[in-house]
């Protein structure tokens, strides 16, 4: 595996080897987003395909995303806490 060059800052490259498993309240769309953006295989990663980032901004998961106003940072963040569970 091929990490790229962190310039020395102690971060790790770790491999995804395990089946994702998805919470049953996470919708169709986002789970479509999330299995493309792991993907293992380069050539059907999202944000690496030919649209770029693109491809990520126009998945439907965004559809009602502004990227505009956020650019212009005219939306606030909403605070949430993100909590996992490891069997």
């Amino acid at each position: 595996m091929h990490c790229p060059d962190l310039g020395g800052s102690g971060v790790k490259c770790y491999r995804l080897t395990c089946q994702v498993r998805f919470p049953s309240h996470f919708s169709s769309d986002l789970k479509d987003l999330l299995r493309n953006l792991l993907q293992v295989d380069l050539t059907k990663r999202f944000g690496n395909l030919r649209n770029g980032v693109n491809d990520i901004k126009g998945h439907k998961w965004f559809l009602s995303t502004d990227w505009i106003a956020i650019y212009q940072r005219k939306v606030k963040a909403k605070c949430f806490i993100v909590t996992a569970i490891f069997e």
